[in-house]
């Protein structure tokens, strides 16, 4: 009686604790939000912001290359303009390893955020119907910056943003 009331207990906690595990797992480590006005003109620089929170229980640095984090570049966004995607205008960097301040750290349950020109990469001097998204591998270690060896890849999107431009 007892080693089965043993093992039974043994059962129920792997049990909880794979459950734990696979809610866990449920939990986005990080997620993204980017908002724009509904409309612009021709003539109007295209400012947006851009929100990403760590929803996880510990710090962790995040690259921002590749980011709207990043003020060289804006990469990571897919852009389209009546449906049809556009491509960056911007310049494309050739970079060596990344430094500790490509980096930022972001608390459990903290967010950061930047704005951004999204003129300034893509065409938006056309009238028509803009939807601009998150996409792309966002680049992480946990706790303060470490070895680049250390890091980690996470697919970051959010939800398509519409807005005019006449």
């Amino acid at each position: 009686m007892t080693a089965k009331l043993l093992l039974w207990s043994t059962l129920v906690a792997a049990s909880a604790a794979h459950s734990k595990a696979e809610d866990a797992r449920d939990v986005q480590l990080f997620s993204a939000s980017i908002e724009c006005l509904s409309s612009y003109k021709t003539t109007d620089e295209v400012m947006c912001d851009f929100s990403l929170t760590n929803n996880g229980e510990s710090a962790y640095s995040v690259l921002k290359w590749n980011t709207p984090l990043n003020d060289l570049a804006l990469d990571g966004l897919t852009v389209s303009r009546d449906g049809e995607e556009l491509s960056p205008q911007g310049i494309r960097m050739k970079r060596e390893d990344p430094a500790a301040s490509d980096f930022l750290t972001i608390a459990p349950g903290e967010t950061v955020s930047s704005k951004f020109d999204l003129s300034s990469e893509y065409n938006t001097t056309k009238a028509a119907e803009y939807t601009v998204a998150v996409d792309l591998y966002l680049e992480y270690v946990k706790g303060s910056v470490g070895s680049p060896e250390e890091s980690e890849l996470f697919y970051l999107s959010s939800s398509d943003v519409s807005f005019q431009v006449a």
